[in-house]
């Protein structure tokens, strides 16, 4: 697969994963809890490995800063991922 078609897919699935963060955040689940079940629902990292309590973490603390994040998320694609939800 061409290097900018392998992007497009892990963006999307990032896209995915994120709208599923934003859900569980509105539960009283741990940040090991959250990794846990978007590992067992099969939803991957932009890197496309499995969650950990310390990616979802850094992906929440970003998103609440607006900074541009290393997992690909700048403030105005967040505005539209979290729009579309």
């Amino acid at each position: 697969m061409k290097k900018q078609k392998v992007q497009q897919l892990n963006q999307a699935e990032s896209d995915r994963s994120i709208k599923r963060i934003k859900q569980l955040l509105d539960t009283d689940l741990t940040y090991k809890e959250m990794a846990d079940k978007l590992n067992t629902e099969g939803f991957k990292t932009i890197r496309l490995v499995q969650w950990t309590a310390l990616n979802i973490r850094q992906i929440i603390w970003k998103l609440r800063h607006q900074e541009r994040s290393w997992y690909g998320l700048s403030a105005n694609r967040a505005a539209l991922v979290f729009a579309a939800s």
